[in-house]
């Protein structure tokens, strides 16, 4: 007998996700209303993943809008459970706030559909693994840039600092040039995961950059670098295993949420001489006192307090991106430092520390609704573009797992933040890892 139960295509999954998402965004918008809102850019992000989920964190549909939607409800989150808060609360601005959150991810999630075909979901990076895990000439690399964090990490623990923010203001070059040659050992890092068919059996390399980045966590509060080495392990895991079910990312997200804040305990440990343990115990305010309120706090701010749109905000973020800053004028910045530089005192809500910014709230600048769909299907493409590449080589590969975790760590940033850590510093440095083996190969032969 036939087999007549009702089964999608991949295109029919996808026009009929676009036709009942746009119905759930205009009905948000024209609501207008927070907790519909809410509900409703739960529901966009929740039928993506049910809808286009490959199993592998690596789909761009999956493991970016899953983390865009907790950097979008989270101050709305924090206003509502836990409000003890430095902007005043308009509930109505907040409301439109969420809703050109979600007008964002929804455009991302079509132009990403648009672009990518049910073939380029299938393949796996367990294709380049191999029982040589490096080669002389990434090995070379590695040892290079780890001596460089290890000598920089010696200089920032006996610079003198008590906390992040002497740290931040006393050895911010030092602190740059570690986080940039650790940057570079990730790229090592990557392809070793990638080509162990289980690097859990004594890989000491892998083993001892996570050790290190721990490390650097507890000395310099930065968590950035350990908490991409954990995603990458797990992006590439998956997509070997094809076990990213729904749940899977559902308690991926719920463990994020615990972690960030969790993680802060940590943050600059040994100079500071001690855990800030008080953060504990704040109620609901430690769980949503973190990271993960940025992107939704900034879209909300320049909301509430307005601002003249003008798409010279984007066309100076590429600018920047591409071109060297000697070449610039210092009045000529980036949205991300035009807001905590500018914005923020002339709206009497500066601060110590820098809020970052966003993608929602950098497509805001430039046009209201109009301009958030622009930005999330520029970051939508280069994902996109990125993702079906990745099975031309191993270095593709590596390139789209660095290009897609920096995606998701600029949802707190800019355009040129994207694109500069993307093109620049991911882009240059498997560059420099592919022209070295090739020297090197050549050099071997002749």
């Amino acid at each position: 007998m036939k087999n007549t139960s009702l089964r999608l295509s991949k295109p029919q999954e996808k026009l009929l996700f676009f036709v009942a998402g746009l119905w759930v965004v205009v009905q948000a918008v024209v609501i207008s209303d927070l907790t519909v809102s809410l509900l409703s850019l739960a529901f966009i992000v929740i039928s993506g993943v049910l809808l286009f989920n490959s199993r592998s964190l690596l789909d761009p549909r999956v493991l970016f809008t899953s983390f865009f939607a907790l950097y979008s409800t989270w101050y709305p989150l924090r206003v509502i459970f836990s409000p003890s808060l430095i902007l005043p609360v308009d509930h109505g601005d907040l409301a439109v706030s969420v809703n050109h959150s979600l007008v964002g991810v929804f455009s991302y999630l079509v132009v990403c559909n648009l672009l990518i075909s049910k073939g380029d979901e299938f393949f796996s990076c367990a294709s380049y693994e191999s029982r040589r895990k490096s080669f002389l000439s990434e090995n070379i690399i590695a040892l290079i840039f780890g001596s460089i964090v290890l000598i920089m990490i010696t200089l920032l623990y006996s610079s003198g600092a008590s906390s992040k923010q002497e740290l931040v203001s006393e050895a911010k070059g030092i602190n740059s040039y570690t986080v940039f040659a650790f940057l570079i050992v990730i790229n090592y890092f990557i392809f070793r995961v990638v080509r162990s068919e289980n690097f859990f059996r004594g890989d000491l390399p892998v083993f001892l950059i996570f050790l290190v980045s721990f490390f650097y966590m507890i000395l310099a509060g930065e968590r950035d670098i350990v908490f991409r080495v954990i995603l990458i392990v797990l992006v590439i895991q998956t997509d070997k295993r094809r076990n990213a079910s729904f749940w899977f990312v559902f308690l991926l997200c719920v463990a994020a949420a615990f972690i960030a804040p969790l993680s802060q305990v940590f943050k600059a440990v040994l100079i500071s001489g001690g855990f800030d343990i008080a953060v504990i115990y704040n109620g609901l305010g430690f769980l949503f006192n973190n990271e993960f309120i940025s992107a939704s706090r900034n879209v909300y701010s320049v909301i509430y307090f307005g601002v003249e749109h003008s798409f010279g905000y984007l066309y100076t973020d590429v600018l920047r991106a591409f071109i060297p800053s000697i070449f610039f004028d210092s009045s000529l910045m980036s949205t991300g430092k035009w807001f905590d530089d500018v914005y923020r005192p002339e709206n009497g809500f500066s601060g110590t520390s820098g809020w970052g910014f966003g993608y929602v709230a950098q497509g805001y600048l430039l046009g209201s609704y109009f301009g958030v769909i622009v930005v999330l299907s520029i970051v939508a493409t280069v994902n996109s573009w990125l993702f079906i590449l990745r099975g031309k080589s191993i270095y593709w590969f590596v390139f789209y797992v660095l290009a897609l975790l920096t995606s998701i760590y600029c949802i707190r940033a800019d355009v040129a933040n994207l694109f500069s850590q993307t093109f620049k510093v991911g882009g240059l440095s498997v560059i420099m890892f592919y022209l070295f083996h090739v020297l090197l190969n050549k050099r071997n032969c002749s």
